[in-house]
């Protein structure tokens, strides 16, 4: 499981280190620590796309879908259910219990609640159909005969979750936004599902993500792929699709590799483990030395850095320019 971050050191560490080796004052107005923090971070960027990093399982990270979201409220004050309306009530204050989420959205529509009124001990199955806000949502008897009444705070429980959900956990888009790791997410390596043999998830192979989006279609009524899953990312979407054989997209895990966490200050830790920081600090120094003007440069970085840096930063422009022509 991959750690917040990897390193031991903080960006002040290495900016310092840096800043020390090139006989530049922390206080120097030419190369400003704010700058080095921002240089720091590209350069680990790069080193990360670069170095084999991203390939390693530092950077990986499983997560599941469906996302499982919960609800459990017991008497909390300014709760409660009116009967008219069916309008379920639960406040943000008070003594409430979420699970992945911190109040109703629209991932609950569909979904199962139970409320309970303890003063007559009877339990009332029921749908969620509308959801009003982050307090408030509409709702249906799963059991027409089953009809419950007001019930007021002191006599409510509630217990809902979304796990019955099939409107949003069989959807065939996935809103990849949802995940926690969403914001860093670089690539997703690979997807299993617990509804095709062997669990594999067919998926576009790197650089042939456009041939896979246009066969998509046709792999959905494909007599080859009758007994598969498919699946590719798009936007902030994960689009999905299942062959003829296949009942359910069912329990599902992504394998993310996820971008190194960015220093926003100097108090944070580099997110690199400790054993290739010496490399980042090498970079960086080649970078600030190249930024500042040849009057400035009080002690220069080696030839033998500055080719290795510019050999590196070559390889990237050269991946790209093949990407582009594909």
């Amino acid at each position: 499981m991959r750690k917040l971050r990897l390193g031991t050191q903080t960006a002040a560490k290495v900016i310092t280190d840096c800043l020390e080796d090139l006989g530049i004052k922390s206080n120097d107005e030419d190369m400003p620590r704010r700058r080095v923090l921002g240089i720091l971070n590209d350069v680990i960027f790069n080193m990360f796309e670069l170095s084999g990093w991203r390939d390693s399982n530092e950077y990986s990270v499983p997560e599941y879908i469906p996302i499982i979201r919960q609800v459990f409220s017991n008497a909390v004050a300014g709760s409660g259910y009116d009967s008219t309306p069916k309008r379920l009530t639960l406040p943000s204050t008070g003594s409430i219990v979420w699970t992945n989420c911190t109040g109703f959205n629209d991932y609950w529509l569909g979904a199962q609640i139970i409320i309970t009124d303890t003063s007559l001990g009877l339990d009332y199955a029921m749908i969620i159909v509308t959801v009003e806000d982050e307090n408030n949502v509409i709702l249906i008897e799963a059991n027409p005969a089953n009809v419950p009444g007001d019930i007021a705070a002191i006599d409510l429980i509630v217990n809902g979750t979304t796990a019955n959900n099939d409107s949003v956990n069989e959807a065939s888009i996935f809103d990849l936004t949802q995940l926690s790791s969403y914001k860093q997410l670089y690539r997703i390596k690979r997807m299993t599902s617990d509804s095709v043999l062997g669990g594999r998830v067919l998926m576009p192979e790197p650089g042939k993500e456009e041939k896979f989006k246009k066969d998509f279609d046709g792999m959905l009524v494909s007599d080859n792929f009758a007994d598969s899953m498919f699946a590719y990312w798009e936007g902030e979407s994960l689009v999905q699709g299942k062959g003829a054989n296949v009942n359910r997209f069912g329990n599902r895990t992504l394998y993310l590799v996820l971008s190194p966490a960015k220093c926003l200050s100097e108090t944070d830790l580099v997110d690199v483990n400790d054993m290739n920081m010496q490399t980042v600090k090498k970079a960086v120094k080649v970078v600030i030395n190249a930024a500042l003007p040849p009057e400035k440069i009080r002690r220069a970085v080696s030839p033998e850095d500055i080719t290795w840096w510019n050999e590196l930063q070559a390889s990237k422009a050269g991946k790209a320019e093949v990407k582009a022509q594909k």
